[in-house]
C-alpha cells in the first residue's frame, strides 16, 4: 500500500512551512497567491487526500459543500456550459480539502426544505448555478446565514461569476462591421431569468451598433422564446422577415445556428456568401460544420474555479458581495465573410 501523503511532505517539495502549506489547502488569505497556487499544484501531483473526518473533529467543519442546481436535473447536468462548470468548481474544492453535496429543486426539496436540507447535512457553503427566480429569491435572503456564490447568475447579497457577456456582444458587432456588414440582425436569449446572458448580450449587441456609427432599429433584434434550436428556427424566420436585406446575424446560443442553418436550406441562402453567421459557446460540432461557425468560447475553467475559490474565501469570513465578470473569446472559423 503507498505512503500517504502528508502536508509536512508537500511543505518539503515546495519549500515552505507545514502551517503555510495547511493555510494554502484550507483557503486561507495570508498566503500569497503565487504560492497558494505552487502548494495546491504540487499537493495534487503528489496525491496528497486530507484525512476529512480528522480535520472535522479538530476544526468543528463538516468540510461539505453543496451545489444548489436547476429545477430540471437533467437539462442541467447535460448542459455544455454547466457540466464542465461544476466539474472545475469541484476539482478546485478537493484542492482545498472539501467534499460535494448535490441539491436540486426536486419535489422532495423545494422551497424552505432545500434551504433546511442543506442545514441539515451541515454544509458549510452553497454554489447556486441554473437555478430558478424562487430558489434564488430563498437563498439571496439568507446568504447571511451560510456562504454562498452564485455562477452564470447575478443574485443580491452574494458574489456572482459569470461571463462578460455585454463586451462579447460589442465584440460581435464590431467584428461583423469590420468585415463590411452593415445591416446586422440578433437573436438574443430570454431575459427575465436569473442567468442574465441573453439581456446582456443583446445590450452588448445594441452598444456595438452605436460605437460603430449604427443606428439601432427594433426590428433588428428577435428575442427566442427558449435556449433550443426550434426557438432559434423561429426567430430566425421572424428577423428575416423583418429584415429582408440583412447580411449577418449574431446569435446568443449555438442552440440558434442550427435552426438559422435550418432556414437558410429552405431560403437557398448560403453560409457565409448569403449570410453571415455568429454563435455563442463554440460548442464541440461548431468546429466540424461546413463551414465551420464563428463564435464565442466561455471559459468554463475559470468560472467553477474562481466560483469555488470565492466560496472558500467566504467560508472563511471573507463576505463580499461582487461581479466577476470574464471574458469570451471570440473563436474565428469561416461562417463570416467579407462584404464590400
Amino acid at each position: 500500500m503507498s505512503r500517504v501523503i502528508t502536508i509536512y511532505d508537500i511543505a518539503k517539495a515546495v519549500g515552505a512551512s507545514p502551517a503555510t502549506v495547511s493555510k494554502a489547502l484550507n483557503g486561507r488569505r495570508d498566503v500569497s497567491d503565487a504560492m497558494r497556487d505552487k502548494i495546491i499544484k504540487k499537493a495534487a501531483e503528489m496525491g496528497y487526500r486530507p484525512n476529512v473526518n480528522a480535520r472535522g473533529l479538530k476544526m468543528k467543519k463538516s468540510w461539505l459543500v453543496g451545489i444548489v442546481y436547476g429545477s430540471d436535473m437533467h437539462d442541467t447536468l447535460e448542459h455544455p456550459l454547466f457540466l464542465p462548470i461544476m466539474d472545475a468548481f469541484k476539482r478546485q474544492m478537493e484542492m482545498h480539502g472539501y467534499e460535494l453535496l448535490f441539491l436540486s429543486q426536486s419535489s422532495k426539496f423545494i422551497g424552505d426544505s432545500l434551504f433546511s436540507h442543506a442545514f441539515s447535512r451541515q454544509v458549510e457553503g452553497l454554489l447556486l448555478i441554473n437555478v430558478s427566480p424562487e430558489t434564488a429569491n430563498l437563498f439571496k435572503h439568507s446568504a447571511t446565514h451560510i456562504p454562498m456564490v452564485s455562477c452564470d447568475g447575478i443574485i443580491s447579497s452574494m458574489t456572482s461569476v459569470l461571463t462578460d457577456n455585454e463586451s462579447a456582444g460589442i465584440e460581435a458587432v464590431d467584428y461583423l462591421y469590420k468585415m463590411g456588414h452593415r445591416s446586422i440582425g440578433h437573436i438574443a436569449g430570454p431575459v427575465g431569468m436569473i442567468a442574465t446572458a441573453g439581456e446582456e448580450r443583446k445590450r452588448g449587441f445594441k452598444l456595438g451598433l452605436e460605437r460603430c456609427g449604427l443606428v439601432y432599429d427594433e426590428s433588428q433584434v428577435v428575442t427566442a422564446k427558449g435556449w433550443t434550436f426550434k426557438a432559434g428556427r423561429d426567430a430566425f424566420m421572424q428577423l428575416l422577415n423583418q429584415n429582408p436585406h440583412m447580411t449577418a446575424v449574431f446569435c446568443a446560443a449555438d442552440f440558434y445556428l442550427m435552426g438559422v442553418l435550418d432556414v437558410c436550406k429552405e431560403r437557398n441562402l448560403t453560409i457565409p456568401q448569403d449570410m453571415s453567421v455568429i454563435g455563442f459557446d463554440d460548442l464541440q460540432w461548431t468546429a466540424y460544420m461546413n463551414p465551420g461557425f464563428t463564435t464565442f468560447r466561455q471559459d468554463k475553467e475559470m468560472l467553477g474555479k474562481l466560483s469555488a475559490d470565492r466560496l472558500v474565501e467566504n467560508i472563511n469570513g471573507e463576505h463580499r458581495e461582487e461581479i466577476i465578470r470574464i471574458p469570451a473569446t471570440l473563436v474565428i472559423r469561416d461562417s463570416v465573410t467579407h462584404i464590400v
